[in-house]
């Protein structure tokens, strides 16, 4: 297709107000109007129709191939940027603000939208992410001293790690479900899979260790059970932060 699409028409384009939705990508522009993941011109709530999104897609869990879904418009041209103009500087008043409006009862998009700017997921997920490399930490160094407080602030701290671990997944879900369309591609499942995982080793270490609280003191079985657990949820925890880096960060195709 041979169209030439200027700059002002792209960023017209914007999707709003029953507009259609163009983006453009490395020269060239789509028109991604009908595509459910472009609902009233934004992507995962971070992405705006009408702009060039090129430098974008460096951080977008999927490559190039989206595009060939949707329907290729024409090429970008660029007008060059202005020369600059020495004018005479001028006072802008501040706008007035009525009291009406600054009682203004927010909706519901912007209430999801602040939600999402406080990134929740990512401020969750740090909980049952160090916690368990400390809970590690302590049974580590109980078993090289021998001192008991280590091993009891470890099984303390394994107990936040393991409320902390649906409050991740939630706030994860939320944010799969809202921010990517609920498309449940492998990255996202290895995360649900681990996330059970996590939570189900935690949980396990959690009830040996309540029902017998000297196992490991007295070097039982069930207390290597206990380690094993502890260390297992450690490797899980680390999968789920890989998986987490390549769904913010894939890896160059």
């Amino acid at each position: 297709m041979n169209k030439t699409i200027q700059e002002q028409e792209l960023h017209a384009n914007d999707g709003q107000e029953g507009r259609p939705a163009y983006i453009a990508h490395e020269g060239k522009v789509y028109d991604v109007s009908q595509s459910r993941l472009w609902r009233k011109g934004t992507h995962v709530r971070r992405h705006h129709a009408g702009n060039d999104l090129t430098a974008d897609l460096a951080a977008a869990p999927h490559d190039t191939s989206v595009f060939q879904k949707v329907p290729l418009v024409g090429e970008l041209e660029v007008a060059p940027p202005p020369q600059a103009e020495e004018k005479e500087p001028t006072s802008t008043p501040l706008p007035l603000t009525s009291t009406a409006s600054k009682h203004k009862l927010p909706d519901r998009t912007s209430l999801l939208d602040f939600y999402f700017e406080q990134h929740p997921h990512p401020v969750a997920v740090h909980f049952p992410v160090a916690l368990s490399v400390v809970t590690a930490l302590f049974v580590v160094l109980y078993l090289l001293t021998g001192e008991r407080a280590f091993e009891t602030t470890g099984f303390y701290v394994l107990w936040v790690a393991v409320i902390m671990g649906p409050v991740s997944i939630v706030a994860g879900a939320f944010s799969w479900w809202h921010n990517y369309g609920h498309k449940l591609t492998a990255s996202f499942r290895d995360k649900l899979s681990f996330s059970a995982i996590y939570v189900v080793l935690g949980a396990l270490a959690l009830a040996l260790r309540t029902a017998k609280p000297d196992a490991l003191v007295e070097r039982d079985s069930l207390g290597w059970v206990y380690v094993m657990l502890v260390m297992a949820q450690l490797v899980v925890v680390s999968i789920l932060g890989r998986v987490g880096t390549h769904i913010l960060f894939p890896p160059k195709r």
